[in-house]
């Protein structure tokens, strides 16, 4: 299956260092695909993956969360998921930890494909206190984890160790990565990518 690897939210700049990881990301992708479970390798749609130039940060009252890839809405078919990965990662961070991280967001699929309204509950749960939603959202992909083949399940679990999620956030952040501050975690990204794709 195809798999799709979208550089619409680069400027000319950024595509001269896209295409120089491009192959790593495909691969990376493929690799995370090739362990993922069953309920994923054989569904008849592959999320696409789009690069963005920034590393976001979601600012919260108590902390701030540096997100260096994520799922969402595909922004053109609003009905399928899409992969959002800052360009910086894959330029400085190996290859293995690229792959734990795709094979991350496929844990999250899985999760939403068996528990559609997942967003909603916990928001309804936590009254929308985005900092405890975004701690259980993730916690229930890591549920996941088990299911994946080795060595991509080691990474997984080796990627949420605590030193090595700060080592990657220093690396990122001393790369002199673009940090583009959102307040509003559910509504205001969607509505970036959206208005990108008025503007292109």
């Amino acid at each position: 299956m195809l798999i799709e690897i979208n550089s619409l939210y680069l400027d000319k700049d950024s595509i001269v260092r896209f295409k120089k990881v491009l192959s790593k990301i495909k691969n990376c992708y493929q690799d995370a695909l090739r362990s993922s479970p069953i309920i994923v390798s054989k569904s008849d749609y592959l999320p696409k993956i789009y690069v963005i130039p920034f590393v976001r940060k979601i600012v919260l009252p108590d902390r701030e969360i540096f997100v260096f890839n994520e799922v969402f809405p595909d922004p053109f078919e609003e009905k399928h998921a899409a992969f959002f990965i800052s360009l910086l990662f894959p330029e400085v961070i190996e290859a293995k930890f690229v792959t734990a991280i795709f094979a991350h967001e496929f844990a999250h699929l899985i999760d939403l494909t068996r528990h559609p309204n997942r967003i909603k509950e916990l928001w309804e749960k936590y009254k929308g206190n985005v900092g405890l939603i975004y701690n259980e959202f993730d916690q229930k992909a890591t549920e996941y984890y088990r299911h994946f083949k080795e060595p991509v399940k080691s990474w997984l679990y080796e990627l949420d160790e605590v030193p090595n999620k700060n080592r990657i956030l220093n690396q990122v952040i001393e790369s002199d990565a673009e940090v583009r501050e959102f307040k509003d975690y559910i509504h205001e990204f969607p509505q970036y990518l959206k208005s990108k794709i008025k503007t292109s």
